[in-house]
């Protein structure tokens, strides 16, 4: 079963107001830009599709809203759920990239860059 968007967004709601209150740091953003996490180098807008691509998947959830930055075990599990999401909705049957998988290669590098330089 398939939850729609609004379904979606209440239930990953819910999740970042307990996980907040399980840790109170996590409600610390970037100054910058209150809705993405400061260690998040893929401005907003990635951001809320890597909320939308890791919705179903709570220990990718649970690294997409940390208020610190993943460390190398978080970020090679983030890297190997993105490849899989890449593989599975990221191309069009004759290969070509989707606008989905271009989302989703664009994380990839985001997540890379973390790797590198830990």
């Amino acid at each position: 079963m398939r939850a729609g968007g609004a379904v979606r967004r209440y239930l990953l709601g819910a999740a970042a107001a307990a996980f907040t209150r399980l840790c109170p740091m996590a409600g610390r953003m970037s100054e910058q830009n209150r809705t993405v996490p400061g260690w998040f180098r893929g401005g907003p807008r990635l951001y809320r599709s890597l909320l939308d691509l890791t919705a179903w998947h709570p220990e990718a959830t649970e690294i997409a809203v940390s208020a610190t930055a993943p460390g190398d075990f978080a970020a090679d599990t983030m890297l190997e759920f993105l490849s899989q999401e890449l593989m599975r909705a990221g191309y069009t049957d004759d290969w070509a990239v989707t606008s989905r998988g271009q989302e989703i290669e664009d994380l990839i590098d985001v997540f890379d860059g973390i790797a590198r330089r830990r």
